[in-house]
């Protein structure tokens, strides 16, 4: 798939930085990058892409190991502080001429050493408090965003920067070796956090799998009656993609025979039901203000994030321009439906009554977390 665009470099200032007088040590020559320092994130974007990127307070560095301390004394960067992350990794918070510098060091063999490695002697910096760092590429800058992706934290963010940066590089040009390198960080990502696979299987009934979930303590309604009242059509379209709809499980080969616009809309079905469930009706309940597009962004979030995986958290990943802008009031027809006796009550579950005591501080903390930059 072509995603389009085309690339430039500029050598110079980056758009919104001011040059500082750090000498540059490491470099190769005046063409070429430091091979154990690599500019990362928001302000590696922005050096690309100018003014267009979202701008940033402060610089990401990846190290290889043995080169953190070399490079904090040749520079008189200040240590703030260190923490340790998973997978043997490090960040340090240095500031250095009145800017903040985050640098991460990897395992030796890890993925920050394989991009590192992909970008040695690429074009160095040449600005800003680190000088003398080779810049990350586009296309490995779009690699180490989709690495970010399956993690709740910062969610937002990341889908925005990693869409904005894959709208303005061609895929088919992205070679192997970054393609080998953004895998093994995802795969790393994946190591660190074991994602929970239940039985292994779907196919087992609706309710038992409805059951088997602690959202099985707060929900009010049935699922299925919120997908059918907030559905494209007469059916809810998840329905195209059971062989058997007594069971929960729903099939790969029926959601490829989808046209594009039924699986933007299946996901944005799936978003308008968790929405209800998760936000705006235990927050009516609990007489609690609400607002539908963040708990839409929260919808959208778990998706992509810890609520599904597969196939289907992959497309909505990768369709988040489309999925988001949702073209339907999906709360308003809740209402309604409700109002007509279309949406059946649940009985409050034995032990669900801590659960639904805990509501309130969850959807103040979910209402900061998904609201819309």
């Amino acid at each position: 798939m072509t995603w389009g665009g085309a690339l430039c470099y500029t050598r110079g200032r980056i758009a919104g930085t001011a040059a500082c007088d750090v000498r540059p040590v490491w470099r190769n020559s005046e063409t070429q990058g430091f091979t154990d320092l690599l500019l990362v994130g928001a302000r590696a974007v922005l050096h690309w892409f100018g003014a267009d990127a979202r701008s940033t307070s402060h610089w990401d560095l990846w190290f290889r190991a043995d080169e953190l301390d070399r490079w904090r004394v040749a520079t008189g960067a200040d240590l703030v502080r260190r923490d340790a992350l998973p997978g043997g990794r490090t960040r340090s918070r240095f500031l250095i001429a009145g800017e903040t510098v985050l640098v991460d060091v990897g395992p030796a063999g890890g993925s920050e050493e394989a991009f590192i490695d992909v970008e040695s002697g690429t074009q160095a910096l040449g600005a800003g408090p680190c000088p003398q760092a080779a810049v990350a590429s586009p296309a490995s800058l779009a690699l180490i965003k989709r690495s970010h992706l399956y993690d709740p934290a910062d969610w937002h963010k990341h889908i925005v920067d990693y869409h904005f940066i894959k709208a303005r590089i061609d895929a088919a040009s992205i070679t192997s070796e970054p393609r080998a390198a953004g895998g093994q960080r995802l795969s790393e990502w994946r190591s660190q956090h074991p994602e929970d696979t239940g039985s292994g299987s779907l196919r087992i009934p609706n309710a038992d799998f409805f059951a088997n979930t602690r959202a099985a303590l707060i929900r009010a309604y049935q699922h299925d009656d919120l997908h059918q009242a907030t559905c494209y059509g007469e059916c809810p379209l998840y329905q195209k993609l059971k062989d058997d709809p007594s069971l929960a499980y729903v099939s790969g080969r029926r959601f490829e025979a989808m046209t594009h616009l039924e699986r933007i809309r299946l996901v944005r079905e799936e978003t308008y039901a968790i929405a209800l469930e998760r936000v705006v009706i235990p927050s009516i309940e609990l007489g609690r203000p609400w607002d539908a597009e963040r708990a839409f962004q929260h919808a959208l979030r778990r998706i992509c994030t810890n609520l599904t995986t597969g196939w289907f958290r992959d497309f909505a990943i990768e369709n988040y321009p489309e999925v988001c802008r949702f073209d339907t009031d999906f709360v308003g027809r809740f209402m309604e439906a409700l109002s007509r006796g279309k949406v059946t009550r649940l009985p409050v579950l034995p032990g669900a009554r801590p659960w639904r005591e805990r509501l309130a501080d969850h959807l103040a903390e979910i209402s900061g977390l998904d609201a819309r930059a």
